[in-house]
């Protein structure tokens, strides 16, 4: 996904001086700079050791320019995936018809026989069975984790937009259904009704 903001986090070498009584440190050689979207960030500072780490992106290593992610779509990873899964139950299936169509031509089945049809039957019930349902459940956990990232990339996006224009508040007032207090507008006072009240 690509990010319109980051926070970009450099370490560098430093030299540590003294001088006017106060330690005075100077940055030097650039060893490392990774950038991490919104998402990222917030990961990172809100799940100190918990799991492997927040990945992130290498923009610069010693002070040499990395080359771009290549970049793919989840969907077409997925499909990718599929078809690939497909084609191998396809020629499972291929196979398995073959296999029984030699068989039948025999006049009698010996036991390796009977083994390799039960063998190749199983593998592909445990394909239709096990193994398609399992990427089922990974593209709809990875379509769940896509939601919530763009969800929270487009609420920084929003609060960053917000900030630079001075309106603190919209993104609350633009999840709200009122409008946010800074834009409510009064009109001229109405003049009183007939009855007097």
């Amino acid at each position: 996904m690509r990010h319109g903001a980051f926070v970009s986090l450099t370490i560098t070498r430093a030299t540590l001086e003294r001088d006017l009584s106060r330690d005075c440190v100077h940055p030097d050689e650039q060893l490392i700079e990774v950038r991490l979207s919104p998402n990222q960030w917030a990961e990172l500072v809100s799940s100190f050791g918990i799991g492997e780490g927040v990945p992130c992106t290498i923009s610069r290593l010693g002070g040499e320019a990395m080359p771009p992610v290549p970049e793919e779509g989840l969907r077409d990873t997925f499909e990718g995936e599929v078809k690939e899964q497909i084609a191998g139950l396809v020629a499972k299936v291929t196979e398995f018809r073959r296999m029984v169509g030699e068989l039948l031509e025999k006049p009698r089945l010996n036991k390796p026989d009977k083994d390799a049809l039960r063998g190749l039957a199983a593998a592909i019930e445990m394909e239709i069975g096990s193994n398609v349902p399992f990427l089922q459940a990974q593209f709809e956990e990875a379509m769940d984790k896509a939601t919530t990232v763009a969800k929270s990339e487009i609420t920084a996006h929003v609060e960053n937009l917000a900030r630079m224009v001075g309106v603190e508040g919209l993104p609350a007032a633009l999840a709200s259904s009122a409008p946010p207090p800074s834009l409510m507008l009064e009109g001229p006072p109405r003049p009183p009704d007939e009855s007097g009240s």
